[in-house]
């Protein structure tokens, strides 16, 4: 197997910059649907990174710890491959890049009216 060349390996200093970086920038922000495409039954929730968010539910389910208990029975009963994660509407922050990745809470609130309105409009 060959070794990637001089100019093409990243330095420490390099990658710690790049990551420097990347905390500065948003994760995609929103509302989220966990459906079972066999039954249609759902569970909504919101979330600061709703790309990541998949990975730890399912990860909580598939360890039988989910705190919502019928999604869990659910998840148990028709396996995993019956369920999607469908993001409903997305939060745009307002600006391109953060100072400090703490910067990114002043969303939480505005989070949260939006997984409520969702809630009232999905009850109607």
């Amino acid at each position: 197997m060959e070794q990637p060349s001089k100019s093409t390996k990243k330095s420490k200093d390099e990658l710690k910059m790049i990551a420097r970086e990347y905390a500065k920038t948003h994760r995609r922000m929103g509302v989220y649907q966990i459906v079972n495409k066999e039954n249609g039954y759902f569970v909504l929730g919101s979330s600061m990174d709703v790309d990541q968010v998949w990975n730890k539910e399912k990860f909580t389910l598939d360890f039988g710890s989910h705190m919502n208990k019928e999604l869990q029975k659910q998840w148990n009963e028709y396996g995993g491959e019956a369920f999607e994660l469908k993001v409903l509407e997305e939060l745009k922050p307002e600006e391109e890049y953060i100072v400090e990745p703490a910067d990114r809470l002043k969303y939480k609130p505005r989070l949260k009216e939006l997984l409520e309105a969702w809630e009232q409009k999905l009850k109607a």
